[in-house]
């Protein structure tokens, strides 16, 4: 059998109002509900093709969506590594941040099949199989209790599908194969970041021209770019060599370059002291802070809950990769934490202290990397000789802000845990480790 059911290709379209004129269809998320059994049946197919993609290494180390052992912040991490490791060598770090406009609902259905093809070697019968997955795809609009007559789905992947986002990825790997000289492509689902490191003009048009071939690369491939949504950042420390210029022009197109743009849900800046992800994440937390005060009569239940479901997520979303970057803004985020845990069961427990929680996190994501957990592009760590008593030797870094990649402090941390606390990252298992560490030394001792 190499059809999918016809019955399980019908959806519902409910729109749900996001911002701006009710009348414009562009203010409003389309949310699409597919049948269960549907689900079911495509989670089947994309363990297998995931399998398949894993078994052969097809895919492209640096695509974090939709995969295990990769996220947000695996992706971020490399980011600032990346930007880190230009500045210390004197480079500036340029990043073409890149948006797709509906980048799932524009797939070319006949681009992907001949990639399937072409690229990587698909089965005639798995070819007609996908085929008849994309294609007679209907969907009917619902809304205030009225139901739109039926429409056919011509391109993309089918929203709030298991097995769509997959596709997508494969879609866009071949991204990874296009020849760059001088750009590193970093990609979480659509979100693309392009980087490269500047110091002259020379490397500057190289940079430039490798910008221009994934631009045509998307071209060729029917995705349609947001020129107004793309920007650059430019990161450097003393010496901006972009000072005086506001934009970079792409093939006719031109692009601006920003201070602060927010990639992945962070607040990135070219000086990368993330002085405004602090802002946000403070103004998200005097919010609940506020609504503490105000509801002062519910049970301390309630609020130890909140704190839990509400409060924590926001916090830790990515802490690791910023919290360090900034210790003035991370001594106002303890204060503030702190202000919360009064009103909870938690106040004088040091297992909610943002310090203690940060370096728990930072033995987990050194302890996955270095095991192979997470993706190989974090694990840069340097061995030391044999039979020496650390296990790593820290590179030589010329700038301050260097010692702030995970790199640099991660090496540090697991060191000390070898010397100072008799604990192997190699041999150990990571629940003995947590619980062994008397966490007198943190993330921030680390880096000095």
């Amino acid at each position: 059998m190499n059809k999918f059911p016809q019955c399980l290709k019908k959806s519902s379209i409910i729109p749900i109002f996001k911002s701006g004129s009710i009348s414009d269809c562009g203010s409003y998320r389309p949310i699409s509900i597919l049948p269960t059994i549907a689900k079911v049946f495509e989670y089947c197919i994309y363990k297998q093709l995931l399998n398949f993609f894993n078994n052969n290494t097809l895919l492209s180390n640096y695509q974090n969506g939709f995969r295990s052992q990769h996220s947000t912040v695996t992706t971020l991490l490399f980011l600032n590594d990346y930007i880190l490791k230009s500045l210390d060598l004197g480079y500036n770090a340029l990043v073409f941040f890149l948006d797709l406009a509906k980048a799932f609902d524009i797939i070319n259905h006949d681009i992907l099949l001949v990639k399937l093809k072409s690229l990587y070697n698909f089965s005639c019968d798995s070819i007609a199989f996908i085929q008849s997955y994309l294609v007679g795809r209907t969907f009917q609009v619902l809304h205030d209790g009225h139901c739109s007559s039926e429409f056919t789905s011509l391109y993309g992947v089918p929203q709030g599908s298991t097995l769509g986002p997959f596709l997508f990825v494969i879609y866009i790997n071949d991204l990874f194969l296009t020849k760059l000289q001088t750009v590193t492509p970093s990609c979480f689902a659509d979100d693309t970041a392009l980087m490269s490191r500047i110091n002259s003009f020379q490397t500057l048009d190289d940079s430039i021209t490798d910008f221009s071939s994934v631009l045509c690369w998307f071209r060729e491939n029917h995705l349609v770019l947001n020129h107004d949504k793309s920007f650059f950042v430019n990161f450097f420390l003393k010496k901006n060599f972009l000072k005086d210029t506001n934009s970079l022009k792409i093939n006719d197109s031109d692009f601006m370059i920003v201070d602060t743009l927010k990639y992945l849900g962070i607040y990135l800046d070219s000086r990368l002291t993330y002085k405004k992800q602090y802002k946000c994440l403070y103004r998200k937390l005097y919010y609940f802070l506020k609504m503490f005060t105000k509801l002062h009569m519910l049970p301390v239940q309630i609020k130890d809950l909140m704190y839990i479901s509400n409060i924590l997520p926001v916090i830790e979303y990515a802490h690791i990769v910023y919290f360090h970057f900034n210790l003035g803004c991370f001594t106002k985020l303890n204060k503030i934490n702190n202000r919360l845990l009064k009103f909870t069961t938690f106040c004088n427990d040091e297992h909610y202290s943002i310090n203690q929680r940060l370096t728990k996190t930072t033995i987990c994501y050194l302890f996955k990397i270095i095991h192979n957990h997470y993706p190989s592009y974090l694990n840069e760590f340097s061995f030391s000789r044999p039979n020496s008593r650390i296990p790593f030797v820290n590179n030589y870094v010329h700038t301050t802000k260097a010692k702030l990649s995970h790199i640099y402090y991660g090496t540090n941390f697991v060191n000390h845990l070898s010397s100072k606390h008799g604990l192997n990252f190699f041999t150990e298992k990571l629940s003995f480790i947590l619980n062994k560490f008397d966490y007198t030394f943190s993330l921030l001792d680390a880096i000095n």
